[in-house]
């Protein structure tokens, strides 16, 4: 796989993978969380990654993928996300991780931040595409579910 371009088997899975979220989205049996869970599980078919980390507006942390580690959070949350650089190597446990990250702006001023952490070497720029393509799906995932939630609101 050449590492500037998404490849086809890549592009297919990532196709799919948006898919699922736009059908999933549709339930409303199902919560945006266990949407996210599901949807993260199925990107590590395209993409290797460690962690995957969701903050909200109120700076909680959320571990969709990996292990739920305290020292983690609280490295996390220390650290400011939103100024640092993609492919940024932090010490987490005394181990280096290179971290990416994307904002999902939403409505009235809220915000969610998808962090990936992946050990060893640095994503690749395929790597960057499929996250911000990832990421362009959840944001339309959790406006889906707000949409709705105010629909079923308004309704009772």
């Amino acid at each position: 796989m050449n590492g500037s371009v998404i490849d086809s088997y890549q592009l297919s899975s990532l196709i799919e993978l948006t898919s699922n979220l736009a059908d999933d989205s549709m339930h409303a049996d199902l919560s945006s969380q266990k949407i996210l869970l599901n949807a993260v599980n199925k990107l590590l078919w395209t993409l290797n990654f460690d962690y995957c980390l969701m903050i909200d507006n109120e700076e909680h942390i959320d571990c969709l993928y990996g292990e739920d580690d305290r020292h983690l959070k609280e490295t996390i949350e220390l650290l400011p996300i939103k100024e640092l650089k993609n492919n940024t190597v932090v010490l987490i446990n005394k181990v280096q991780y290179y971290l990416i990250y994307q904002v999902l702006p939403l409505e009235q001023d809220k915000t969610h931040t998808l962090v990936f952490l992946q050990q060893g070497h640095a994503f690749n720029s395929s790597s960057l595409i499929i996250i911000e393509l990832f990421s362009a799906a959840v944001k339309r995932l959790l406006i889906t579910k707000a949409e709705e939630h105010k629909r079923l609101k308004l309704k009772k």
